[in-house]
C-alpha cells in the first residue's frame, strides 16, 4: 500500500509500504545538481558544501541535528560529490516525516558556521595527506587517472593530491554560500 505525505514547503511524497521487522525505514534521496557546463572549475566547492550541510543550520547547530536525530532514533547521513547529493536516512516508521522535515532543513538552511568550515577544511586537508600513503587510495587514484579525459577545469577531472590541496586553498565560505544558493535553490 502507499501512503502520502505532504512535507511544510508543499513537497509531496509518496511511499510504498513494505513488512519489516521493527518498522524500520531506510530512504535514499538522490539530488542532482547542475551539469558540466555550469560545475565547470566547481568540484571542491560542491564536496565542501555538501560536507557542511549536516553542520548546522540558521535553526540549529550541529549539536542540535545530533540530539534531535537521537531523540527520533533516526540516523542521518549526507554525502555529496560534484553533480549529486546524496541523503541517506533510517530511522523507524512513526518518525520518518519529522526526519524528513529536519532534512529539508538542513538542505534549504545551512548557517556554514565559520569554525565548522575551518574544522572541515583542516580534516579535508589531513584527509587527502593520509590518502598519499594508503596503498588503496593510491592505486585507486592512478587508475582514475589513466581513464581521466576531462580537461582540468572540468566536474568529472581527477585531481592528484597537489591539485586537490591548491584547489582547496582557494574555497572560501561565500563560494558554499552561493554555490547553495545556485544550485540547492532557497525558494520553498
Amino acid at each position: 500500500r502507499t501512503r502520502q505525505f505532504r512535507l511544510a514547503n508543499g513537497m509531496q511524497l509518496a511511499l510504498l509500504s513494505k513488512q519489516n521487522r521493527g518498522r524500520t525505514v531506510r530512504a535514499t534521496l538522490l539530488l542532482n545538481l547542475g551539469d558540466e557546463a555550469s560545475l565547470q572549475g566547481q568540484a571542491e566547492v560542491a564536496r565542501l558544501t555538501a560536507a557542511m550541510l549536516m553542520r548546522g543550520t540558521q535553526r540549529a547547530s550541529r549539536e542540535d541535528i545530533a540530539q534531535e536525530l537521537d531523540r527520533l532514533r533516526s540516523r542521518l547521513h549526507l554525502s555529496g560529490h560534484a553533480q549529486q547529493v546524496t541523503a541517506s536516512i533510517e530511522t523507524v516508521r512513526e518518525h520518518l516525516p519529522a526526519v524528513l522535515v529536519l532534512l529539508q532543513q538542513i538542505l534549504r538552511e545551512p548557517a556554514f558556521p565559520a569554525n565548522e568550515f575551518d574544522q572541515l577544511l583542516r580534516q579535508t586537508q589531513a584527509a587527502i595527506e593520509s590518502a598519499r600513503i594508503e596503498p588503496d587510495s593510491v592505486s585507486s587514484l592512478a587508475m582514475a587517472r589513466h581513464f581521466n579525459d576531462w580537461p582540468s577545469d572540468d566536474i568529472r577531472y581527477v585531481k592528484n593530491p597537489d591539485e586537490q590541496l591548491q584547489s582547496l586553498d582557494r574555497v572560501s565560505r561565500d563560494d558554499l554560500r552561493d554555490f547553495h544558493a545556485r544550485f540547492y535553490g532557497t525558494a520553498s
